[in-house]
């Protein structure tokens, strides 16, 4: 399986960020959805599906972090649900496991006051992200209904694949209950160096990749000390 792929990224980055001091714990639960050959829409809401996943905020300072994640969710399109291609009768589903690395900005970091020489991060946190990662993802187009001989190839079509190169992008919020937890939201958009993360390509439209994307509901627990940082 190419799950073995991804067992060195995971270890690197875990284990890195596991020994230091300044590392929150955040794992999320919410939705994942997909857009390309067979969603005509942006989202269809009807093919969202329950996704979730955990990451590890590893504080470089106030302002920046760093944050390794595993998200694991399934992707499906239907042409039942679009107006120009319904006669094509095409279908897909895909579970998504998804290894990736984000650097965060935290917006709301100029607002840090200092207290007897301690610096007190405000309660609500808005981190701004871009990160690279990689998806394992094999599509399974269910051509039962389809004119197949309407297609110009067969499926699966010959440059079908499964692992793809991910550019993510993303805004998640954070609000502190306490010095150690917090509940947040995050969303992000997934960026597919490929067009066949629905296995469909040249069957349909090859000019463009595609994407899916992420909202969910997070929790974050301290492991170590809050990071203190001079001059932030």
């Amino acid at each position: 399986m190419l799950v073995k792929h991804f067992l060195p990224f995971i270890f690197l980055f875990f284990s890195v960020c596991g020994r230091s001091q300044s590392v929150a714990l955040v794992p999320t639960l919410g939705v994942m959805g997909y857009e390309g050959d067979m969603a005509e829409i942006f989202v269809n809401p009807r093919e969202l599906h329950v996704a979730g996943g955990v990451g590890l905020r590893y504080h470089l300072n106030k302002a920046f972090s760093v944050k390794p994640q595993i998200l694991i969710g399934k992707i499906s399109g239907d042409d039942r649900h679009s107006i120009r291609n319904f006669r094509r009768q095409l279908r897909f589903e895909a579970q998504v496991f998804e290894a990736a690395v984000f650097l965060e900005y935290n917006l709301f970091h100029p607002y840090s006051k200092r207290y007897y020489g301690q610096v007190a991060a405000p309660r609500l946190s808005c981190y701004l992200s871009g990160g690279i990662g990689f998806t394992l993802a094999d599509a399974f187009v269910h051509t039962e209904n389809a004119p197949v001989e309407a297609f110009k190839l067969p499926f699966p079509e010959p440059d079908d694949k499964a692992f793809f190169t991910t550019a993510i992008g993303g805004l998640s919020l954070l609000y502190r209950l306490t010095d150690r937890v917090g509940l947040g939201m995050q969303g992000s958009l997934h960026y597919v160096f490929s067009d066949y993360l629905d296995g469909l390509s040249q069957n349909g439209d090859p000019a463009f990749n595609d994407w899916n994307i992420y909202l969910g509901l997070s929790l974050s627990v301290q492991l170590g000390e809050e990071v203190q940082c001079p001059g932030f």
